[in-house]
């Protein structure tokens, strides 16, 4: 019974350790590492062939459409120094929507790197963190048989709590992998927008998307902070009341990391 009890909460304690370290870890991967170099230099060529020339379609239009007012407004005659003004102010949107890429992947490297900062402290606090149980097993070596089979039968929830706080973890985590890398290849189309006057809200709000979508590594990683702050508060405690704790504040984990998104993008949107 000791060994099994023994296993039980050393496999517990891991589990919130590797959960940690992991999460820590995969938020701050970039597409490329997370789906292979190779394959997210396809998806940025098929972004670059397709997405770009149609972006420029949209822009041409937008300048099209802007000299056709200018048309009107002289009259039916040409203004060189209006046409050349116009033609001008398209020039540098045609510049952003060829080095689309490279300016996301510059914003993405700043936020990233405030975000890998912070994970790294946070992979420390986990590793500490794993060594809690042996304490806990001490404390609760000299309990009987049957206070022991309780004992055991009452920490199942929150082994249980432990498997699916990985399978919540993986989901958040690379469901916002999706997320960036759909808007990564089809940022070329908003960023088309932002010259018109009409339409420009929507490159704007593309941006404030894209930045929260990139920040919510960073209300995901403070998530997993304060969980182990919490954790280290009741790791101690050889009573069901620490264990039933543990059980809360991991079901308090998995529901703020559903709603890191909504409160990453909802900070932005006041902006």
């Amino acid at each position: 019974m000791n060994d099994i009890l023994r296993d039980s909460i050393a496999n517990i304690f891991s589990g919130i350790s590797k959960n940690l370290v992991d999460i820590t870890h995969q938020v701050t991967m970039s597409p490329s590492e997370a789906f292979g170099a190779s394959f997210w230099t396809t998806l940025l060529n098929l972004g670059t062939t397709i997405v770009m020339p149609f972006a420029i379609a949209i822009l041409s239009y937008f300048m099209a459409a802007e000299l056709y007012q200018v048309y009107c407004k002289a009259n039916g005659e040409m203004d060189l120094q209006l046409v050349s003004t116009t033609v001008f102010k398209f020039i540098l949107p045609f510049l952003l929507i060829n080095r689309t890429y490279d300016l996301l992947k510059i914003l993405f490297i700043q936020i990233n790197g405030v975000i890998v900062q912070i994970g790294d402290k946070v992979g420390l606090a986990a590793q500490n963190g794993s060594d809690e149980y042996v304490t806990w097993y001490n404390q609760i070596s000299g309990m009987s048989f049957l206070d022991k089979m309780a004992y055991l039968l009452q920490l199942l929830p929150l082994a249980f709590i432990m498997k699916g706080m990985g399978v919540v973890i993986m989901v958040i985590v690379y469901g916002r992998l999706f997320e960036i890398m759909l808007y990564w290849i089809f940022a070329p189309i908003p960023f088309a927008t932002l010259i018109h006057s009409e339409f420009s809200q929507i490159g704007k709000n593309f941006i404030k998307l894209f930045a929260a979508v990139l920040l919510q590594g960073g209300f995901i990683i403070l998530c997993v902070v304060l969980y182990t702050q919490l954790i280290q508060t009741v790791a101690i405690k050889a009573d069901m009341e620490g264990a039933w704790q543990m059980i809360g504040y991991s079901l308090l984990l998995i529901f703020m990391l559903t709603k890191t998104g909504t409160m990453s993008k909802k900070l932005l949107a006041t902006y």
